[in-house]
């Protein structure tokens, strides 16, 4: 029997075994990614959580720790995978989060559980009861009233929050991030629009002015809901179109920094972002950095406290109070550049519940983004009126603008008055936008807790090593004052120049070794903001990006501060086996670019010195350069020795200050020099011969024998094809690297100082006093380059560099020079380990040689420094129409063909001058010849061909452009034996053919064109009889321009160099689409064609520019005009005397008011009138 029901059982077991197989055909195995997607779900994730899909939820599940590495998606899930996963997913308290509306921490770091909604309204709008992200809109009351209404100011401030913690009414969980940045709610166009201006006279504003207290208190009974602010809130309140930021390439659209912080919203934290006093929906002035907007931040950080007593409104009008009812109190601040800076502003001023910044390339003092120890080194020593005005939103807002536009003209016309005083020098002025120099130069209020220099919290500090814009210095001061304050404080630093490592407005990551930079902040704000004991605070104090390409990311336990400069405790110390003087001169005569040539050798304006490196070294830090020097005020007047010198007549002050200094008119450092770009600076002390603002520079060099890879100022990003995952449904990063570039020399690090200033050290205060100078009397001067990590390989050389001024930081219209004493010049280099000493060479001196040329080229220059009686061959190569007309060097005509032998013994510009083809009538030519091609008139539309003559078998291409109302019927044309030739169409008007034997006439046919004629667009800020209107409706028409919104032409707005080159490119029948920016295929058409060396895109352009450009677009033709009739013709620039008089011969400009004004920026309108004017003398 045993035997029997053990065969039954057997039996029934195969039964069972083969009904379960068979059964599993049809039912699905639970995978890996099943089970997955099941645990999140039923914990309370959404499927729009995971929009990637698959990738999503793997994702989300490896940040939650619920899988692991061993994780195989397709791979069939076991129950206990499937219990072990669960656990975990308890464990960490995921549903519980979830359903509680909480933050959830894995291993001390936030994790991305709530859902996201984009605060971009969909084509059906924006709706707060759709919205997973809750967004609304505070007005913050401040401790002044700086615009004088008589009212505290409001400070606007954009909150945004996962929906969970608006919900919870008084649950006091989640923390804020808090960007404080002016651009954010729109920026203006310097006043071009409004006519406003400012900086004539003195309008006599008194500065106390901006403490004025209120004289009517804002009365409130009602207080509002975070859920019932948010669904009044609409979407305008974060996003519309910046009508000054807006052009032919597209609508701009504030707030810009909108989704920069999506990262952090989907882990649990509120985003508030402040635009600050004089912005957009904020009252008050916009000053620039000034204490009275650091007070102002202050007042929202104070806000978001827990209990906190600080008011803030729903709105302007209604005087309803609304609580941060959800906010923990603790808050973090950070942001890049202006907003890296005000988060260290707010942190010198102690506010309790700022727990942490993480500036990233921020400013530590106003004085040093523009000057240098003394020293002006932006194009105009005024500059914080010129910031402030561009972030002062209010301007976009007729109305509000009204309210308080005198008053704000009599504030920047201090400021501006205030800073051409200082001429580069340290005063009150900076002081106040010091925030290294504690209560100096600000209002303090004990009672009101308004003090500075009282830093109370931790800081991870940002920088590239390559930011050339907000220079190194900055982050140096920032950790010095973190330290001094005994504050942890840490610095990550990378290769690139002025971006964010998770650079938000790109969604582009730079990986930090093997983590993500958002990474790393969700760590330290997870520590300082949740109190997760996650060990944060135990970071390294350095992590920082190799120089060598490919050299990965290290860390170091230490950074020297500012203050052990004068007794590092490893340094290299290189001094000069020099003996007697050596001079140099400002004259910048046959350099092209300083750059190439004050790196190969010594020349008349720089001293070379050379040191050469055995041992890798590293260089950490702040070099010091000690110089011995006499300056030479006046060489082109006098004897070079001192000792001969008499006082002469003073010079003059250069070009006029009045010229507006914008950002983006300013020469970027790596591009090269560019006359069209040239500033003044003031050059002479009033009612003394004594010379003020005379710059002497200095820079370290890692110069090698051979080619290799560093990173430059203008850092390229690489993407890698990875992805830096985000989470929640918010957009994900795409991870880059940074892109090197190959060169024989690196400069290391730069700095620079007045000569009038040898008391000048570190600190931004110690350049307040400048000296009479006297030629031949040297003074000890310590030269502070600017902070770097960077290591120099073995086998290549360290190079101390001495030179003048540095084109594009300063400019003069007069030479001066600099004798320096060679036994005395020293760098001490703090390095990573040692302390030694070493001596430099000297390096020969050679001479600079410069070609340039217009319609041509120059070819056969191989080095553009060499040594004293090198020959240089070169050869003149004309562009198809011109004929080489001869050499000049120097200015000076010299006789010699088309390929010519130089024999260089000086700094030399030599010339090849072109002009235009004038061809012989008549007949037939021989094969190989060149033969005119005509073209017949016709009064409906016009023909233009590239060569006016052309050899046989050379290709000819001709553009037809029909009139209004007209179009090409055929375009025919014969030989000289009246046969037709066989034309291409290359589309857009554009036609080419081969050229035959002999020569040809082009004869177009143009009929009219009924169906062609639309409705011309119309602008509702062109009226009919504004004196543009008809070149507006020109211009609008042919698509050359377009306006700048729905209905807005804006023609007072100002015009960038970009868009020149675009309407021109697209003038010559171009296509401009594509490329990496909207005006790259613009650009380079312009470089190629000679229209624009293509720098500095984004400045805005002056009259002189825009005529130079047309000029060059037309060939350079021969300038008739005269500019004598106009009282300013003398301050047209040398590069635009010739466009100019050609564009007043043919009334392309007519001037205004018996001016030129060749300085002005071009406005809109005078843009659209000169294209149009140009464009018919075309025809």
């Amino acid at each position: 029997m045993k035997k029997r029901a053990a065969s039954l059982a057997l039996v029934l077991s195969m039964i069972l075994s083969f009904t379960c197989q068979a059964g599993a055909v049809d039912a699905k195995t639970e995978t890996q990614l099943d089970a997955v997607k099941s645990i999140l779900e039923d914990a309370g994730m959404q499927e729009k959580q995971f929009p990637n899909g698959d990738s999503d939820y793997i994702q989300m599940a490896k940040s939650l720790t619920i899988i692991g590495d061993n994780f195989k998606a397709d791979a069939e899930c076991t129950a206990d995978e499937k219990a072990a996963m669960q656990s975990k997913a308890t464990q960490i308290g995921l549903k519980n989060a979830i359903e509680n509306g909480e933050p959830l921490f894995v291993d001390g770091v936030a994790q991305p559980i709530f859902p996201y909604t984009s605060g971009v309204p969909t084509k059906d709008g924006y709706s707060n009861d759709k919205s997973d992200i809750i967004r609304y809109s505070v007005y913050v009351e401040t401790n002044y009233d700086t615009d004088g209404d008589g009212k505290l100011d409001l400070v606007k401030a954009l909150v945004q929050l996962p929906r969970a913690a608006a919900k919870n009414q008084n649950n006091h969980k989640f923390a804020t991030i808090m960007d404080a940045r002016p651009y954010i709610t729109g920026c203006t166009d310097n006043g071009d629009d409004r006519k406003f201006t400012y900086k004539e006279g003195d309008l006599g504003y008194d500065l106390n002015s901006l403490y004025g207290s209120a004289k009517y208190q804002r009365v409130s009974n009602e207080e509002m809901s975070t859920m019932d602010a948010a669904e009044k809130a609409k979407a305008e309140e974060w996003y519309y179109v910046s009508p000054y930021e807006s052009g032919s390439w597209g609508d701009f659209y504030d707030y810009e920094d909108l989704d920069w912080y999506d990262y952090f919203l989907v882990r649990g934290y509120a985003v508030v972002e402040v635009g600050g006093l004089g912005t957009r929906g904020s009252e008050g002035l916009e000053t620039c950095g000034a204490d009275v907007e650091t007070d102002a931040f202050k007042c929202v950080v104070e806000w978001l406290a827990k209990d906190s007593t600080r008011t803030a409104y729903t709105d302007k009008k209604n005087n309803i109070r609304i609580k941060a009812d959800w906010s923990n109190g603790n808050v973090a601040m950070t942001g890049r550049s202006y907003g890296g800076t005000t988060d260290f502003a707010v942190a010198s001023t102690g506010v309790a519940n700022l727990k942490t910044i993480v500036p990233v390339a921020g400013i530590a003092s106003w004085y040093e983004y523009t000057n240098s120890q003394g020293i002006s080194t932006g194009s105009n020593p005024a500059y914080s009126d010129n910031l402030g005005f561009y972030c002062a939103g209010r301007y976009i807002d007729e109305d509000d603008w009204n309210s308080m536009k005198d008053v704000y003209q009599k504030y920047l016309n201090r400021i501006y008055n205030d800073q051409m005083t200082l001429n580069g020098n340290y005063g009150t002025h900076w002081a106040t936008r010091d925030y290294t120099a504690g209560n100096n130069g600000k209002q303090i209020d004990v009672a009101k807790h308004i003090q500075y220099s009282n830093f109370s919290c931790p800081a991870l500090i940002v920088h590239g090593l390559n930011d050339d814009n907000v220079r190194t210095k900055q982050f140096q001061l920032m950790y010095d004052a973190f330290k001094k304050a005994n504050q942890n404080v840490k610095l990550l630093l990378h290769q690139g120049a002025h971006i964010t490592p998770d650079y938000d407005s790109h969604k582009t990551s730079l990986l930090i070794g093997d983590k993500t930079y958002n990474g790393i902040l969700n760590k330290w704000f997870s520590h300082y903001l949740y109190d997760q004991k996650n060990g944060a605070e135990d970071m390294k104090t350095v992590t920082v990006q190799s120089n060598i390409v490919d050299g990965g990311w290290s860390t170091s336990d230490t950074w020297p501060t500012s203050d052990e400069a004068s007794a590092y405790a490893n340094t290299l110390t290189l001094t000069n086996n020099e003996t007697g003087t050596t001079t140099i001169n400002s004259d910048m005569t046959g350099i092209s670019s300083w750059r190439d040539a004050f790196t190969t050798a010594s020349t008349s304006a720089s001293a070379m010195y050379t040191y050469d490196v055995k041992d890798d070294t590293v260089i950490k830090g702040t070099v010091k350069v000690n110089i011995k020097a006499a300056p030479i005020q006046h060489p082109d007047k006098q004897a070079v020795e001192a000792a001969d010198f008499e006082a002469v007549e003073a010079a003059p002050r250069g070009v006029d200050h009045e010229e507006i200094m914008n950002p983006d008119n300013q020469v970027a450092d790596e591009d090269e020099y560019d006359a069209e770009d040239e500033y003044g600076i003031a050059v002479m002390r009033a009612g003394s011969n004594s010379r003020d603002a005379l710059m002497m520079s200095a820079m370290l060099v890692d110069v090698s024998d051979e080619a290799f890879q560093s990173y430059t100022t203008s850092v390229t990003e690489n993407k890698t094809g990875a992805v830096n995952w985000v989470g929640s449904g918010a957009e994900d990063y795409d991870v880059i690297k940074f892109k090197p570039t190959i060169s024989k020399y690196k400069i290391i690090a730069r700095g620079w100082i007045d000569l009038a200033n040898p008391g000048a050290g570190f600190s931004s205060a110690s350049a307040a006093n400048e000296v009479r100078l006297e030629d031949g009397k040297p003074r000890n001067y310590t030269v502070y380059l600017q902070p770097n990590y960077y290591t120099v390989k073995a086998g290549h050389k360290l190079a101390l560099v001495v030179y003048t001024y540095e084109p594009g930081k300063a400019s003069y219209s007069e030479n001066y020079g600099i004798t320096i004493d060679n036994a005395a010049l020293s760098a001490v280099i703090p390095v990573e380990n040692g302390q030694y000493t070493a001596t430099m060479s000297a390096v020969d001196n050679k001479y600079c040689v410069s070609t340039s040329a217009k319609n041509g080229k120059v070819t056969g220059l191989e080095s553009s420094v060499v040594a004293a009686g090198t020959e240089v061959t070169l050869t003149a190569t004309a562009d198809s129409g011109y004929d080489f007309s001869g050499w000049t060097v120097n200015g000076e005509a010299v006789e010699g063909g088309a390929t010519k032998t130089f024999t260089i013994n000086g700094n030399t510009t030599i010339t090849a001058n072109f002009t235009v083809h004038h061809s012989s009538s008549g007949g037939g030519s021989s094969s190989g010849s060149s033969t005119t091609v005509s073209t017949s008139k016709s009064d409906n539309g016009s023909v233009s061909i590239d060569k006016a003559s052309a050899s046989k078998g050379s290709t000819v291409t001709v553009t037809v452009k029909a009139k209004d109302g007209y179009k090409l019927d055929k375009l025919t044309i014969t030989d000289a034996k009246g046969n037709t030739v066989d034309v291409t169409d290359k589309g857009n008007g554009k036609f080419s053919f081969v050229m035959p034997e002999g020569k040809v006439t082009v004869t177009p046919t143009f009929v009219a064109d009924n169906g062609s004629q639309t409705e011309s667009k119309s602008f509702s800020d062109v009226k009919t009889g504004d004196w543009y209107a008809d070149a507006v409706k020109y211009v609008s028409d042919k698509g050359l321009m377009s306006g700048t919104g729905s209905d807005k032409f804006a023609p007072s707005a100002t015009t960038t160099r970009a868009m020149l080159m675009t309407v021109l490119a697209r003038y010559a029948g171009e296509d401009t689409t594509g490329g990496a920016t909207w005006y790259e295929k613009s650009m380079e058409w312009a470089k190629t064609n000679g229209v624009s060396d293509g720098t500095n895109p984004n400045a805005n352009i002056t009259r002189e520019q825009l005529v130079t450009m047309l000029y060059r677009y037309a060939g350079s033709p021969k300038a008739d005009g005269k500019l004598d009739s106009f009282s300013d013709s003398a301050s047209v620039s040398t590069y635009a005397a010739d466009a100019m008089q050609w564009a007043v011969a043919n009334g392309i400009v007519n001037g205004s008011n018996g001016k030129l004004n060749p300085q002005n920026n071009a406005t809109r309108a005078e843009v659209a009138a000169i294209l149009m004017r140009f464009c018919e003398m075309s025809k």
